[in-house]
């Protein structure tokens, strides 16, 4: 568990990356606080380089407990965004913002998101950062949830 400032991308819509396309570019929330990725804190901590900050993507039940977002089950046949333990760049123009550029997945496995409120039909076309169901079960489990 880190407690620091980290990107909190449980909802964000993506799109593909044009010059990567095994990437994802994400708009995600920035958030203070309580926070797990699969790697050590240290190694999950933002920092400034040639003038532009860097913090990272990690996990966190805020949007889902705290703001009411709904989980969003979708069928493998989408492919989806893995932003787990993603360096991002904080957003200039918006410091409440993180640009990340994340996995892109596709797999044989359905996913699950916070982001289309909960419309199956918002699936398609979004490459939503996303977490298979049972590593999601697991993460709520080590936060009691």
């Amino acid at each position: 568990m880190c407690n620091q400032p980290y990107a909190l991308c449980t909802s964000a819509k993506c799109v593909p990356n044009p010059d990567n396309y095994n990437q994802t570019i994400c708009n995600c929330d920035i958030e203070h606080g309580d926070s797990i990725g699969t790697k050590q804190c240290d190694q999950l901590k933002g920092y400034i380089e040639n003038n532009i900050k860097y913090i990272f993507s990690t996990f966190s039940p805020l949007q889902s407990v705290k703001q009411g977002k709904k989980i969003l089950h979708c069928d493998a046949k989408y492919p989806w965004s893995n932003c787990l333990n993603q360096k991002c760049e904080v957003d200039p123009r918006d410091p409440k913002k993180a640009i990340c550029a994340c996995d892109l997945v596709k797999s044989k496995k359905d996913w699950i998101t916070f982001g289309g409120n909960a419309n199956p039909s918002a699936c398609a076309n979004n490459y939503f950062s996303g977490a298979y169901f049972d590593d999601y079960k697991s993460a709520m489990k080590f936060w009691n949830y």
